[in-house]
């Protein structure tokens, strides 16, 4: 199970929409502290500069004794620039494990619900070929792989079991996402359950603590931490914050008295979960959003970076932080809470709507015309056809060839009514709106933009007019052809990859995406051979853009994918079995098939055939090898992903 899923994403990358007004699952990747560089979060006072921003709690005794107890090797400080961030506390190679948590609290999404263990999140398929699935008796919506499970969840789902059914209806009475009462449920019954273990004894404490060991050995984070989580309620959209108000003041009246919260405290635990929760995918990430959860201690200790030098992956309910490079004593512990492979300008826009921080990290804070990031929503330049348009500001020295163009303004006020012709039957709003449009226009007709590379200009507005051309083209595709068979998907990404080939950077967002729902079509019609070409170029440019480090799950997932591909060409490429003598299509028996291809069918395969199968064998051996080598480091050398790369790689 992954934490994220980016290599297989197909929705259009410039798809950052902010919170609706209908209550949204959970966001996918938790807030972290604020993002490497000093950036901070955003906020209400920041629009507002005679306000002065609260100082930040510079405080880490608590932080500093929960690592100490947990011999995690990173060293956490705060600072009023950085906020709170972690230190690697000695030298680490890639692979090195950092810290496990278990979820603080969890849930299995609604769409999910029968599939997955309500504990542990592994399918219940294997559970019910083994007659070990259990379903509670009383709410019949919380189901587990085995009893074992049930018994470890008792004491929580205890608490909530008869709150359920009702939360159901209050969701639907708000138009408030189910998931997100009932993680804000889940989250109410985990901070009764440690203000009835703080009354017990010590001894009674430890019999409590080793208990919950036995069924996993990651720690959790204590309540305390979840209160430490970024929230800001007064930047989240105000329709989402009335339907939560609404149905928070509903979900109040109904809580029993061990569970008692005010509706503005249930409006302060919805708004953490919408900011920090994860969203996780299945092993196969064939299921996306399976179960949403809250991991507090990996949030508050590493701050976010698009550039990181760590990752997380989650498996049954436990989020584990592996360093990906080799990182020195003292150095910041960075992870990425988003996508890396897209624009910088979309990745700002969903760290700041989603996660409330504006992203200063050092791939952001490079200058555009020397980092990756141009080439992601790169036009090319159709003079030499291989550096992209750059806007102006990139280029101080040709910012006097503009500067007296934009300075330049006729005086509107003398000739503002003689222009107004006299059929013009426009409203004055409209009349505005137009010269405004116009006016706009003008001035982006005046500015420049410069070839990285040859030097050639053109106008700022034939740049962005194509890039959104293509934004709008490749959304528009996608929405069509979501539900449509196969032949048409190939089709239509097939003339958008045609149409835009000489006019978009190879490594353009939506260039590079456009491959990816080709890829699966072809898949599913098991056209292998078409396969290959689109896979191999997909490597490619996450190998040649170095915008994704080379030890992350994307990788494990393409070189895997190639060596899928190309075993499934060598089986699809093997001679059929022949079928024995038998009478036809006058009723007799169908002819019987043979044990595999006849010894002639082996002699007259030509040696062409045998050469390209080996070649694919030792194609798809070492796809595997590369698939198995990073996940030894992205997933550890244990994990069943790891295993079974492993006896493919024959390693």
């Amino acid at each position: 199970m992954v934490a994220k899923k980016d290599v297989k994403k197909q929705t259009p990358a410039a798809d950052a929409a902010p919170v609706a007004a209908k209550a949204q699952a959970p966001a996918t990747a938790a807030a972290p502290a604020p993002a490497e560089g000093g950036a901070k979060p955003a906020s209400a006072s920041s629009n507002n500069k005679s306000k002065k921003r609260k100082p930040r709690n510079t405080d880490v005794t608590r932080f500093a004794a929960l690592v100490e107890e947990k011999g995690w090797p990173i060293t956490v400080q705060a600072s009023q620039n950085r906020g709170r961030y972690s230190l690697a506390a000695k030298d680490m190679a890639p692979g090195e494990l950092i810290c496990s948590e278990r979820a603080a609290t969890l849930i299995v999404s609604t769409g999910a619900q029968n599939d997955f263990c309500h504990r542990c999140v592994t399918s219940l398929v294997k559970a019910e070929q083994a007659g070990e699935r259990v379903t509670c008796g009383d709410c019949a919506k919380t189901t587990y792989c085995s009893s074992v499970c049930q018994k470890a969840d008792a004491s929580r789902h205890k608490l909530e079991c008869p709150i359920i059914p009702k939360l159901v209806e209050i969701a639907a009475k708000h138009d408030i996402n189910v998931d997100l009462l009932k993680l804000t449920l889940s989250l109410l019954v985990r901070r009764a359950l440690e203000e009835r273990r703080e009354k017990l004894s010590d001894e009674n404490k430890k019999i409590v603590d080793e208990e919950a060991a036995v069924y996993s050995e990651a720690p959790v984070a204590p309540w305390w931490a979840i209160q430490e989580l970024t929230v800001h309620p007064q930047v989240f959209d105000k329709n989402w914050i009335k339907c939560v108000t609404a149905a928070a003041k509903d979900m109040s009246a109904i809580l029993p008295e061990q569970l008692a919260a005010t509706g503005e405290e249930i409006v302060h635990l919805s708004c953490r979960i919408n900011t920090n929760a994860h969203s996780l995918t299945d092993e196969d990430e064939k299921a996306s959003d399976t179960a949403f959860g809250l991991f507090p201690m990996g949030a508050l200790f590493f701050r976010h970076s698009c550039a990181p030098n760590c990752h997380f992956t989650a498996d049954k309910g436990v989020l584990t932080y592996r360093v990906i490079k080799p990182v020195k004593a003292g150095e910041e512990l960075l992870v990425s809470h988003i996508e890396l492979f897209q624009s910088r300008a979309i990745r700002k826009q969903e760290l700041m709507t989603t996660k409330q921080i504006k992203c200063e990290c050092s791939r952001c804070r490079t200058p555009l015309r020397k980092s990756a990031d141009r080439f992601l929503d790169g036009i090319l330049c159709h003079k030499c056809h291989h550096g992209v348009l750059l806007d102006e500001s990139e280029f101080k020295e040709i910012y006097s060839k503009t500067d007296a163009a934009e300075t330049k303004e006729e005086p509107a006020a003398e000739t503002e009514v003689a222009k107004i012709d006299e059929n013009d039957k426009r409203t004055p709003e409209e009349r505005k709106a137009a010269e405004q449009d116009e006016k706009l226009r003008a001035e982006l007709m005046k500015k420049r933009v410069r070839c990285d590379e040859c030097g050639h200009e053109q106008t700022l507005l034939d740049v962005e007019l194509t890039r959104i051309q293509a934004q709008r083209d490749y959304q528009q595709i996608y929405q069509f052809v979501t539900a449509k068979q196969d032949n048409e998907i190939i089709r239509y990404f097939r003339m958008f990859i045609d149409k835009y080939k000489d006019v978009l950077h190879p490594y353009n967002v939506h260039v590079v995406n456009a491959h990816l729902p080709l890829l699966n079509s072809y898949k599913t019609k098991k056209d292998w051979a078409a396969c290959l070409p689109l896979i191999k170029h997909l490597i490619s440019v996450y190998e040649k853009s170095n915008i994704v480090p080379p030890v992350r799950h994307e990788f494990i997932e393409l070189y895997s994918e190639l060596g899928f591909v190309l075993t499934s060409l060598i089986e699809a490429n093997k001679p059929k079995p022949e079928t024995g003598a038998g009478a036809g299509a006058n009723g007799a028996a169908a002819p019987e098939p043979t044990k595999g291809p006849s010894k002639e069918a082996k002699q007259h395969r030509s040696k062409p055939s045998v050469m390209v199968e080996k070649r694919y064998k030792k194609e798809a051996t070492e796809a595997f090898r590369k698939a198995y080598e990073v996940s030894v480091v992205v997933l550890g050398p244990q994990a069943p992903r790891t295993l079974e790369l492993k006896k493919k790689a024959r390693v």
